[in-house]
């Protein structure tokens, strides 16, 4: 399914990034992601709801099953970091790390971050 650069970064971002350990977006009518999350919505990614007034009212949206399957699918091993750095170990695609991200500047295994042991290599 072919869908826009705004509309992958909103399913990424909604899902708290490969590791999906959230799956929310909170936005309203007045904003700037608005028009790409109601895209969404059309195309059975999101689901929308509204947001409890103790949420501070607003639109919820959650991605979809279907969406969680195009949210990373184009991620080829080209565009990321994908054997540690240090060791040369291959990382499971949970752990890939985009060559363009702004705060790593490549991907290490568990076992190799274990030997790390200040702030500046997190």
């Amino acid at each position: 399914m072919e869908i826009s650069k705004e509309e992958r970064h909103i399913l990424q971002h909604s899902l708290g990034g490969r590791e999906m350990y959230r799956n929310h977006f909170c936005t309203n009518e007045d904003t700037v992601d608005y028009p790409a999350c109601e895209k969404l919505v059309e195309k059975g990614l999101m689901q929308r709801r509204k947001a409890a007034d103790w949420q501070g009212g607003g639109l919820i949206y959650n991605v979809t099953d279907e969406g969680k399957g195009v949210a990373f699918d184009n991620d080829t091993p080209a565009a990321f970091h994908t054997r540690c750095n240090d060791c040369g170990k291959f990382l499971k695609k949970k752990h890939w790390v985009s060559k363009d991200h702004s705060w790593k500047k490549h991907a290490v295994c568990g076992e190799c971050l274990s030997g790390y042991d200040g702030p500046e290599y997190y």
